[in-house]
Parts: C-alpha cells; structure tokens; sequence
C-alpha cells in the first residue's frame, strides 16, 4: 500500500512539474488545452512508474536511511523525466515515423527539472519537499511493516 501511496505523490510531482513548465510556455490556440492535458497525464504516469520502482530505496532508517532517500530522489527524478518525456513524445514518433521525438523526449526529460528550475526557483524546495514526504510516508509504512524492502 505504502508503494502505491509513494508512486501516487511522485505521480502528482510530476503532472504538477508538467503544469509549471507548461505555465512558463504559454501559448493560447487551437489544442494547446488537448496538448497540456496529455503532457500532464504522460508525466504523471512517468512519475508513478519512477515512483513505484524507486519506493524500496524511501523509508529505510537512520543516516543511511536518508542516504538511500536521496538516491532514491535522484533516481526517481531522472526516471520519471525520462519515462515521462518518452510518453510525452510517442504519439509525435508514430505521427512522424521516426525516432527523433523519441530521443529528444529521453534527452529534454531526463533534465526537464533541471531546466525548470531557473524558470520556476520554487521548483527546487518542492521537489525535495516531496522527496522529504516520500521517505517520511515510507518510514511509518515500514514501522507498520507494510512496505517490503
């Protein structure tokens, strides 16, 4: 339960990481709403894969446990960046038959937080008030013994 609870916050990280980038960008016209929702939605769904592969590394105790969390936080964010830009850029490389969307996804989500950060600084502390979160939800699961190593 603890790890779906880990990838549910890193899923909601994610979309609303998606929402600062796409509020720096702004555009108005014809489908940007279709094209924000399904660039919030990609994103999320990354986020919530990274999430639920990296919840072993949250919730461990001690210096070490800490250790672990932010590892885990790196992971999760370079995963989930990446994962969701891949999504994010799939529809575009069955459009075009091609694998440069693709690439360039892996390539621009991998940094996409990164990159946010200059233009949103409240970016930064969220993003690891979420890591905080997540490795404080996962130690009180782990007390519970409810999320497995």
């Amino acid at each position: 339960m603890a790890r779906l609870t880990v990838a549910a916050l890193f899923a909601a990280a994610f979309g609303l990481v998606a929402i600062v980038l796409l509020y720096e960008d702004h555009q108005s016209g014809e489908g940007v709403v279709l094209f924000a929702a399904e660039l919030i939605a990609f994103y999320a769904v990354g986020g919530a894969i990274a999430g639920l592969l990296s919840a072993p590394l949250f919730g461990h105790g001690g210096l070490s446990g800490w250790v672990r969390a932010i590892v885990g936080g790196l992971v999760v964010t370079v995963l989930g960046g990446m994962l969701g830009g891949a999504l994010a850029a799939t529809p575009t490389m069955v459009m075009n038959q091609s694998l440069l969307p693709l690439a360039m996804g892996l390539a621009l989500g991998t940094v996409s937080l990164p990159l946010a950060a200059p233009q949103a600084p409240l970016t930064v502390p969220l993003w690891l008030g979420v890591i905080i979160a997540a490795h404080v939800i996962a130690r009180a699961a782990r007390r519970r013994g409810t999320l497995s190593s």
